[in-house]
């Protein structure tokens, strides 16, 4: 893995659409990321998003940034819902704890193998 490769790929906060607007689509395709190295990517962005939440509940940017994140690629579900009596789909789940011990869970399905 090149540093670059991440470097854009989080710039870009992972938008395929947004690299291609900038013209800079050709260089990310040609390091040939996984898509496993790119959620592995995404997770981070999440976790870093949720911290600087957890120490200060009202920066809007980091609350604006996940939300961006979320839309951007499909992620959906939080573990506290109920999902209708739904066995919820834990595959290719970040779960972690929060300071006050509760259970929280980001979900990474979707769109991503779209350019969005």
């Amino acid at each position: 893995m090149k540093s670059s490769d991440k470097e854009l790929f989080i710039s870009f906060w992972g938008s395929k659409y947004q690299m291609m607007r900038e013209g800079v689509i050709e260089r990310y395709l040609s390091y040939n990321v996984s898509k496993e190295e790119e959620m592995t990517w995404i997770e981070e962005l999440l976790q870093s998003l949720y911290i600087r939440l957890q120490r200060n509940i009202n920066d809007l940017n980091a609350l604006h940034q996940m939300t961006y994140l979320i839309e951007c690629h499909g992620m959906v579900e939080h573990a506290i819902t109920n999902n209708y009596g739904k066995k919820p789909d834990t595959r290719n789940t970040y779960t972690g704890k929060s300071k006050d011990g509760m259970l929280q869970s980001f979900s990474l399905r979707g769109r991503q193998d779209k350019f969005v």
